[in-house]
């Protein structure tokens, strides 16, 4: 009975010394993954950053552009041109559209509001 309790303690010895190895192991897996991770992390964040940078130096010079040309393009001498173009440029694209007869909501109200009475005389209209 004693040698084969000796011979269990010494198998459950090495089972314990070999689980001790394998949590060594692992500890130094999970260690490797996590490094690893954190430079992936680094690297991503290096070219998300570099992408932005790219991103904003193109907005920066769309925007420069745009701000040349408005000021070239407004000026107080031509802003009464300019807002009349710009109100029949609309008036006119509202006028397509409400002929359309697309059955959305603001297509509605659009029509609505071109819709004359039925009493409606266009002499009125003539005579102002």
């Amino acid at each position: 009975r004693e040698r084969v309790l000796k011979a269990k303690s010494a198998r459950l010895e090495v089972k314990r010394q070999l689980q001790a190895i394998r949590a060594k192991e692992v500890e130094a897996e999970k260690a490797e993954h996590a490094e690893f991770v954190a430079k992936r992390f680094q690297e991503k964040k290096v070219v998300r950053e570099q992408h932005e940078a790219s991103v904003e130096a193109k907005r920066v010079a769309v925007l420069g552009q745009l701000t040349e040309h408005s000021k070239t393009w407004i000026s107080p001498e031509s802003i009464d041109d300019q807002l009349a173009e710009a109100a029949f440029a609309t008036q006119l694209k509202e006028a397509t559209e409400s002929k359309v007869g697309n059955l959305g909501a603001l297509s509605w109200l659009e029509r609505l509001k071109t819709m004359k009475p039925v009493d409606y005389d266009d002499v009125d209209d003539e005579k102002k």
